[in-house]
């Protein structure tokens, strides 16, 4: 129903790098929201912003499959245009899942299932804990850049538990509505 296509696509957003290249390249993984929801966008409005949230996002994807080493402590023009547009970049991600999961919270309360239209609003709450406190820990590698050595891995796991439970929210949907 589309929502098995945008949890295989939230994987890609897992960002893995070797010698600068991105294994699961966010690409393909914006590619796949798409995808899922071109029927999903028929049936309410937050499905069809998140669509058209995700188009730019595929777009702006393309300038992040390579990353050259950034040294943090010589800070460019170039340095500072990367980190704007991860910013920015951010935020139209947040807007992005706010929309799917608004979208999931009302086509559940449509089909009065509260306990997902609840789960929708647990998982947003969650994810966009962790999205506030990556710019925090952007701004504050721009000011302190030790900072970001010592949040990385905490932020990295907790990073991959919000993308689980996004893609497990998503799962659930598709099983949820298909009866």
């Amino acid at each position: 129903m589309g929502f098995n296509s945008i949890a295989l696509g939230f994987l890609f957003f897992i960002d893995f790098r070797l010698n600068g290249f991105d294994i699961l390249p966010d690409i393909v993984g914006y590619i796949l929201i798409i995808y899922g929801l071109r029927y999903l966008a028929e049936e309410n409005q937050s499905f069809r912003l998140a669509r058209s949230m995700a188009i730019p996002l595929t777009v702006t994807s393309v300038f992040d499959i390579y990353q050259a080493q950034q040294n943090a402590n010589n800070v460019s023009f170039e340095f500072t245009l990367n980190i704007l547009f991860t910013i920015l970049t951010t935020i139209l991600f947040i807007l992005m899942v706010y929309n799917l999961c608004m979208g999931i919270g009302e086509k559940a309360r449509n089909k009065e299932d509260f306990e997902m239209e609840n789960l929708a609003l647990r998982r947003w709450k969650i994810f966009i804990t962790y999205q506030v406190l990556f710019l925090i820990m952007i701004l504050l590698g721009i000011v302190v850049p030790p900072m970001v050595l010592l949040m990385f891995i905490p932020m990295f796991i907790f990073c991959i538990v919000s993308l689980v439970l996004m893609i497990t929210l998503f799962m659930r949907a598709d099983t949820r509505f298909r009866l």
